[in-house]
């Protein structure tokens, strides 16, 4: 079987989200086998989003390739990373990475969706100026506000009935089923 690495710590409820899927997963998928073998590599979040902040994607990329490299050194056979941002270096990430790297982009994104005919729907522009200021400010630190959640789930609300109703995907679950079933191979 397969050692799975994961870049976490970006944010730290994001890690233990995908850890908590994988586990419950893995449980549904191969009962009575205990647990897969996982390696997680907790990464400096503000250190991370500095670099995005800043655009150096050239800097964000080869400090990911580090991390990753961490986790080919601790025996990791393939890897993920535990969230969307760091994704915008993901091509890069692939090109140099000593592991195989399970995309969430290729998972779920538009051009998967718009090779079955979906397009995807996305908030306007200031909804998703709040839901960004509120993933950076709370989220990311572990805030889970009862207004951040309301408003959210307001907008995603408005955007179902705008369409007639519209599948809401849960994109870590998503992502965690690629990584198992490559664990399974």
């Amino acid at each position: 079987m397969k050692i799975l690495g994961i870049i976490g710590g970006i944010a730290p409820g994001s890690t233990i989200e995908y850890y908590r899927l994988l586990m419950e997963g893995w449980r549904q998928k191969m009962p009575g086998r205990g647990y897969p073998p996982i390696i997680i590599n907790s990464i400096d979040l503000d250190r991370m989003l500095a670099m995005v902040g800043a655009q150096a994607f050239g800097a964000l990329a080869q400090y990911l390739l580090d991390e990753i490299q961490r986790l080919a050194s601790a025996g990791a056979q393939l890897a993920l990373l535990a969230s969307n941002t760091p994704h915008v270096v993901f091509d890069t990430l692939r090109e140099r990475s000593p592991l195989p790297l399970i995309s969430i982009v290729e998972a779920i994104y538009p051009e998967v969706f718009s090779g079955h005919g979906m397009t995807l729907l996305r908030p306007s522009d200031a909804e998703q100026a709040f839901i960004h200021e509120k993933y950076m400010s709370e989220l990311v630190n572990g805030v889970f506000s009862s207004q951040t959640r309301d408003r959210i789930l307001t907008v995603a609300d408005r955007m179902r009935k705008e369409r007639g109703g519209i599948p809401l995907l849960d994109t870590t679950k998503i992502h965690v089923d690629d990584a198992l079933a490559r664990l399974l191979e």
